[in-house]
């Protein structure tokens, strides 16, 4: 019989071999009906499969960018330069990257990762022609670059803003610099001071 929950002993019947429970409580609560039977199921085995795991070739060649370059302009004597640190062929490492592509513009939104390769009438690319003894030609990673405007190239009064991206020799692009901006000022010559000497 059944006492505080636990169950008593198994009642076998010699005709089916059932096993009747007096209704045995787990939990406070009655696990089985009074009147349920349970048949032996006899010994049994639970197997469970491994994993697996797939192999893939390797993708081979160059995968890495170059690195987000971060713009500076600063002011000289003489006009404007662009300074920033040279990314490197995957990210800043030493090897150089094929090519800058430096561009500007009298929009800022011309220079946004979504428009930087589309074409603009206010847009260009900064080419040689547009510096004074400085080249684009690029330098290894994590080196100063100074790029020295040519301010008689830039119209007076406007604002000019640029970005850039580096490419390495496989295609890969670094993503979009930060947009800086500076304002070609009209640069005044005074002629020089004459003194005059009285005389005695």
């Amino acid at each position: 019989k059944v006492i505080d929950g636990t169950v008593s002993r198994k009642k076998r019947s010699s005709d089916n071999q059932k096993i009747k429970l007096d209704n045995p409580k787990c939990c406070g609560s009655n696990a089985l009906h009074p009147s349920a039977t349970t048949v032996p199921t006899g010994n049994f085995e639970r197997v469970a499969s491994g994993g697996s795991i797939q192999l893939k070739t390797l993708i081979r060649g160059d995968k890495f960018p170059p690195g987000k370059a971060l713009l500076k302009v600063t002011p000289t004597c003489v006009g404007t330069s662009l300074v920033f640190i040279a990314p490197g062929d995957d990210f800043f490492e030493a090897t150089p990257v094929q090519e800058y592509i430096i561009k500007f513009s009298t929009s800022p939104k011309d220079l946004t990762q979504v428009n930087f390769d589309k074409d603009s009438d206010e847009k260009q690319v900064l080419q040689e022609m547009h510096l004074v003894n400085s080249s684009l030609h690029p330098r290894k990673g994590k080196e100063k670059v100074v790029l020295a405007l040519d301010t008689s190239r830039f119209q007076t009064g406007k604002y000019y803003h640029f970005a850039m991206i580096s490419k390495d020799a496989a295609g890969n692009r670094s993503p979009v610099s930060n947009r800086i901006f500076f304002r070609n000022k009209e640069i005044k010559i005074l002629p020089p001071i004459e003194s005059k000497l009285g005389t005695v």
